[in-house]
């Protein structure tokens, strides 16, 4: 793989000026996850199916909200819900409702899902949800046994984290689509990509949220995009 030779080469890198794009399913890496993602395509497009619940779980970091959020841009009739701080409310014409971080669902949203439970006797809605650990939420007591026990009822599958190849072939898909790069074989940012899966912690969320970060320092700055940016980025973070 081409690399830049120095941080002086990468000092002279334009940033080309293209906003950035929402999750999609065209650009998820699918990693050693085929049977979970495939099992999830299947449950969001049956009619027929008997099981209307589906729970991704798998460690921080691993690619559950970015799933669950591109799910959300692709079917028109789904609604997303990040439970870590968004109250449910209403879901008229919704036939998916996506519950990202069951873990922080409130006492509200927990009775707000189990009445969701509840009409699926009479309706064709599917539950779509996703937590960190299965287990944190048994652990759990302020969560509702009995949801819980739903929960439990349904499919359940785990995601595997993304190898650190994959981690960088997931990072440059999102610096192209950012217009960092004007191919996909580009490798001008490899360095400052690497030098970051090395450095930081290796969760694509926080990956992605240094770069959008740094991406947007750049145009205000007018500037190019480099390692000492980054940084800067960080040391603005950590204050």
């Amino acid at each position: 793989m081409k690399k830049l030779n120095s941080q002086e080469n990468l000092e002279q890198i334009p940033l080309l000026l293209n906003k950035p794009t929402k999750s999609e399913l065209k650009n998820g890496i699918i990693g050693n996850n085929h049977e979970a993602l495939e099992a999830l395509k299947s449950f969001i497009y049956s009619e027929y199916i008997q099981i209307k619940s589906f729970l991704l779980w798998g460690n921080q970091g691993s690619g559950k909200s970015f799933w669950l959020q591109a799910w959300a841009n692709e079917i028109s009739t789904s609604k997303y819900f990040n439970l870590k701080k968004d109250i449910l409310t209403e879901y008229k014409g919704k036939k998916i409702i996506i519950l990202d971080n069951l873990e922080y669902a409130s006492s509200e949203n927990q009775d707000f899902i189990f009445k969701l439970f509840n009409l699926q006797k009479n309706s064709k809605i599917k539950i779509l949800g996703s937590t960190a650990n299965i287990f944190k939420i048994t652990n759990n007591n302020d969560f509702r046994e009995d949801l819980l026990t739903r929960l439990k009822q349904g499919l359940i599958y785990k995601l595997n984290p993304l190898t650190d190849t994959e981690k960088l072939y997931a990072l440059k898909e999102y610096i192209y689509s950012l217009g960092w790069l004007s191919t996909r074989e580009d490798c001008t940012y490899d360095a400052l990509l690497n030098y970051m899966l090395q450095r930081f912690p290796r969760q694509l969320t926080i990956l992605k949220n240094i770069l959008i970060n740094s991406h947007n320092l750049a145009l205000k700055k007018k500037c190019p995009v480099t390692i000492n940016l980054v940084k800067s980025i960080l040391e603005n973070i950590e204050k």
